[in-house]
């Protein structure tokens, strides 16, 4: 026992003499002056003042949770994304399979044609259109980026029927539409212009795509719709003559904006007044209160004479593609359109009884640079509101004479006085011009 004792001494020491060491450390420690109280002081008077500090700038700024929240990120292209349409269906812009549209036309009588939809299968539609001159066939191919033309003949006599293998051997021929569609779009030299709206006899369309084609001698803007396909065409020539074809009906439906009135702006009143559209249907072609750009100032009507059951007066339509003038009389709140031309309207006289009214188109002329006026005269009894006739040797209801001055002489007779010339032909008319064109001879024509 002994003898370990004295191995574990030699390896660690005596216990007790390390036992001492300890003691002495421990009571030299406790003896010990703190040297480090200065600088605790400085310590807690540096963190107070931070702390004063602190709480000044709180107060000054107060604390806002939202600036400790991160900023949403920007949304790059938002304004592109709105400015952009999403892509279309384009299996809706055809019509219904089996539906027969009708579109009427102005100034032309093959404008107006009939409209029959088939669909051949779940991806080409067959469209054949009558304008009674003419038949013709087209087969489109609808795809999820674009309607194609892949078939088109004029004459349908001899059509075959396709089967689906012959459909998708079909080659492309031009594009209708295409599916991502935007304002100012282009695609196969045509531009989009969209969303525009349009008013057709069988409805006011919103959200319409325009598609303009332009050619060599006209520009041509087509008009499609969503669920209808196409619902206008408007051809307009360097000259400024247009040809107009629009929607009036599907599977004989009546149309919901067929036009029964046209708005007139009254200059006597200063007012807009509705005016039978009827009455002006023989001067006015039938869509002419519909094409872009109408104005119901485009249309006037000016009181020129009454009596105690008539106004006479004139109505003048000067539109952009439009020029007519004429006679209207109102009486027992109906209203009547007794002539009208795309002539000047000269003058007017009322008979000495104010039973006939006779009035004057004027066509302006020339002849080897020297101008001359053609003139056609027109008497309408008030009563019944009928053109009259009179005994004269010539027909003064037709141009081809210049009719230099008119009057009644009684309630039956009226005196013309024309060019003193053996004939109306140019050459005659031309000699008599360039005389001074002051000698004149009376013609008397007489009611029948």
């Amino acid at each position: 026992m002994n003898e370990v004792k004295r191995q574990l001494n030699k390896k660690m020491g005596d216990t007790k003499d390390r036992t001492k060491r300890i003691i002495k450390n421990v009571e030299q420690q406790k003896h010990q002056v703190p040297t480090n109280n200065k600088s605790s002081k400085v310590y807690y008077v540096t963190f107070a003042s931070f702390v004063v500090l602190l709480s000044i700038f709180f107060f000054l700024y107060p604390f806002n949770s939202n600036q400790l929240t991160s900023a949403p990120s920007p949304k790059i292209g938002t304004q592109e994304t709105q400015a952009e349409q999403a892509s279309l269906n384009l299996k809706s812009f055809f019509k219904n399979d089996g539906d027969i549209a009708k579109f009427i036309g102005d100034f032309n009588k093959y404008a107006g044609f009939t409209e029959t939809t088939t669909w051949l299968n779940d991806e080409y539609v067959q469209l054949l259109t009558d304008n009674g001159g003419s038949a013709t066939r087209q087969i489109y191919k609808v795809s999820e980026d674009k309607i194609e033309l892949v078939l088109e003949k004029i004459d349908i006599s001899k059509s075959e029927a396709l089967s689906d293998e012959k459909l998708k051997a079909l080659k492309p021929i031009s594009t209708l539409l295409i599916a991502q569609i935007e304002d100012g779009a282009t695609f196969n030299n045509k531009v989009v212009t969209y969303p525009v709206e349009f008013l057709t006899p069988y409805k006011k369309f919103s959200d319409t795509i325009q598609v303009t084609v332009k050619e060599p001698s006209s520009t041509i803007d087509y008009y499609y719709a969503q669920q209808y396909g196409l619902i206008g065409k408007i051809t307009t020539f360097k000259d400024g003559y247009q040809i107009t074809s629009m929607l009036t009906s599907i599977n004989d439906a009546s149309p919901t904006n067929t036009a029964s009135v046209l708005p007139v702006f009254n200059k006597t009143t200063n007012k807009i007044e509705a005016f039978p559209f009827e009455e002006f249907s023989l001067l006015l072609d039938p869509l002419f209160i519909y094409k872009p750009g109408f104005n119901s100032d485009d249309v006037t009507y000016e009181a020129i004479y009454n009596s105690s059951d008539k106004e006479l007066g004139i109505f003048v339509v000067n539109s952009e593609h439009n020029y007519r003038t004429g006679i209207v009389v109102r009486s027992n709140g109906k209203i009547k359109v007794i002539g009208g031309s795309h002539y000047k309207l000269a003058d007017w006289q009322l008979s000495p009884n104010k039973q006939l009214l006779a009035f004057r188109y004027s066509a302006e002329s020339e002849i080897e640079n020297e101008a001359i006026t053609y003139d056609s005269l027109h008497v309408v009894d008030l009563n019944d509101m009928r053109f009259t006739k009179l005994h004269v040797n010539t027909d003064f209801t037709i141009f081809g004479t210049p009719i230099l001055s008119y009057k009644w002489l009684d309630n039956a007779t009226i005196e013309y006085k024309i060019p003193d010339v053996d004939s109306q032909d140019s050459g005659v008319l031309l000699q008599w011009l360039q005389s001074g064109g002051k000698s004149t001879k009376p013609i008397i024509g007489t009611l029948k």
